[in-house]
């Protein structure tokens, strides 16, 4: 019971469109919290990186997560496009493409991490940045790891 809990895959696509749907709804809520939280930071006369850096993965995430409820609420509508995706989804052919892009992806997010460890311990002044990245490179690990036990128990 406690597997087929967590088993996205396995459950209808309707419940996974609503599932989704309110994601997007969350997902959306947290970029306007984001993008609001530039306006406390105070220094909108002249923004500094942070308040940029802010704003603009704030507005992202709101984006994305007003694309993921719209689309999501279509296919929870029209049941001919709901098939269409459903189909889609379930095709062997993009799973596997899924399924290598996202390794190839972790790869590349723990070889980039680790080569900015290497460069930032080049320089002394850099030494926070180091820690930094080493701990980033520790939890990235960490979290493929378990994510990697995960699936190996659910599939």
């Amino acid at each position: 019971m406690s597997a087929n809990l967590f088993c996205f895959s396995r459950l209808p696509f309707r419940t996974k469109a609503k599932i989704r749907l309110w994601l997007g709804v969350g997902i959306a809520m947290v970029g306007l919290c984001v993008a609001l939280l530039s306006f406390r930071l105070g220094e909108w006369p002249e923004p500094s990186f942070m308040t940029g850096f802010y704003v603009g993965t704030g507005g992202g995430l709101l984006g994305s997560g007003i694309v993921t409820a719209v689309r999501m609420g279509i296919y929870l509508r029209d049941a001919e496009r709901a098939r269409k995706a459903e189909l889609e989804e379930m095709d062997e052919r993009n799973r596997f493409i899924q399924m290598r892009s996202a390794q190839a992806a972790i790869w590349v997010l723990v070889g980039a991490v680790y080569l900015a460890t290497v460069v930032t311990s080049l320089s002394p002044a850099l030494f926070l940045a180091t820690v930094t990245l080493i701990w980033v490179l520790i939890g990235a690990l960490i979290l493929l790891l378990a994510s990697y036990c995960i699936c190996r128990y659910l599939y």
